[in-house]
C-alpha cells in the first residue's frame, strides 16, 4: 500500500518552507527519488540515487503533494530534499543532518548547538525529526558551497552521525539529501521530535 507525504504540523516541510521564504523567497528546491532495492549507498561510498530530480517552489504545499505522488515516481521509491537550493542564479546549501539510529535527544541537541556556534552561526535555528529509522535534523540558514563543505567535513568527528552519508553528501551532485516520505511503509511517517 502507498503512503502519502503527509504534510502535518510537524513534518520537515513546514520548517524548511517557512525558513527559506523569510531568508529566500525566490527559492526553488530539488526533490529526488530513489529506489528502496539498491543500497543507499555504494560500498565505495560513491552511489547516486536512483536519479531522478525535479524542482519545487517551496510555497506551493498543494503542488508538493502532487508531486511526491505522481505515477512517474515508481511504488518501490521514495522522495528526498536535496540540500542544495537554487536561488537566483546561486546555489546556497540548507545544513542538515543524518544521524546513526537514535542517539540520546540531549546529545544531539549539543551537537546542534556546537555546530551552530561553530560553523553555520549563532543564532540559527534547527528542528530535529524521526524518519522512522533514524534521527535528522534541519538548520533554518542557507550557507556557500564552500562553507557546507567545511560544515559536513566537521560531522565527521560525531559518532552519533551516519558517516556513509556524510561521504556521499561531499561527493554527490545533490550534496545531502534527507527522506521526505513513507510512500513503501518500510519505515515510519517523519515526526518532529519534542521533547516532554
Amino acid at each position: 500500500m502507498e503512503h502519502a507525504v503527509g504534510l502535518h504540523c510537524s513534518h520537515p516541510y513546514k520548517f524548511v518552507s517557512r525558513s527559506l521564504r523569510s531568508n529566500a523567497p525566490s527559492a526553488r528546491v530539488s526533490l529526488v527519488y530513489f529506489n528502496i532495492n539498491y543500497p543507499f549507498y555504494g560500498d565505495d561510498n560513491t552511489h547516486e540515487y536512483d536519479r531522478h530530480q525535479f524542482n519545487h517552489d517551496i510555497g506551493n504545499t498543494a503542488t508538493l503533494n502532487a508531486k511526491l505522488l505522481i505515477p512517474a515516481i515508481p511504488a518501490n521509491a521514495e522522495v528526498g530534499l536535496a540540500s542544495r537550493i537554487s536561488v537566483g542564479p546561486n546555489t546556497l546549501v540548507l545544513p542538515m543532518i543524518d544521524f546513526t539510529g537514535r542517539p540520546p535527544i540531549n546529545r544531539i541537541r549539543n551537537i546542534c548547538d556546537g555546530l551552530s556556534a561553530e560553523h553555520i552561526g549563532g543564532g540559527s535555528k534547527y528542528r530535529i525529526y524521526d524518519s522512522g529509522n533514524s534521527y535528522h535534523a534541519y538548520f533554518d540558514t542557507l550557507m556557500t558551497e564552500g562553507r557546507a563543505s567545511v560544515y559536513l567535513s566537521a560531522l565527521r568527528s560525531y559518532d552519533e552521525v551516519d558517516q556513509k552519508w556524510v561521504a556521499h553528501s561531499l561527493r554527490g551532485k545533490f550534496g545531502a539529501v534527507l527522506r521526505w516520505t513513507c510512500r513503501t511503509g518500510a519505515k515510519g511517517f517523519i515526526r518532529e521530535v519534542r521533547e516532554k
